[in-house]
């Protein structure tokens, strides 16, 4: 067993296997700028090397270590099917079942403001 939340070690970062269950206290943990991770649609990701290669910049994702970005993620990338190859190698498993889908201190008037952005790109056929 790992430390924080962690509840299994398949996922440990490095290990090359994905299928750890986290908690979101195991996941803010991972806030720091030489360890980010993050979760979109209840899957976690170690997106720490990857957010200096991210074409939106590292600013940009690195604001969502330790966090939810599921809205964020979904206003500004179109092409999921695109996307996922390069998410799946940065997977390192799943919130925990017992676990919110969202972290608890997320801002409602945020992720509304996301989805009125989606839907507006939407509309206007910008997606």
């Amino acid at each position: 067993m790992g430390g924080g939340g962690h509840l299994t070690e398949a996922g440990e970062p490095g290990s090359g296997r994905a299928g750890g269950v986290y908690t979101w206290e195991e996941v803010q943990s991972h806030c720091n700028r030489n360890d980010q991770w993050l979760v979109i649609d209840r899957k976690v990701y170690n997106i720490t090397q990857w957010a200096k290669r991210h074409p939106g910049g590292s600013r940009v994702i690195s604001h969502y270590a330790g966090e939810d970005a599921s809205e964020a993620f979904t206003a500004f990338h179109p092409n999921v099917k695109y996307v996922q190859k390069f998410l799946k190698p940065l997977f390192i498993g799943e919130l925990a079942a017992t676990e919110p889908s969202q972290d608890r201190d997320k801002n409602a008037a945020i992720i509304k403001d996301f989805h009125s952005l989606r839907a507006k790109a939407e509309s206007e056929g910008s997606v």
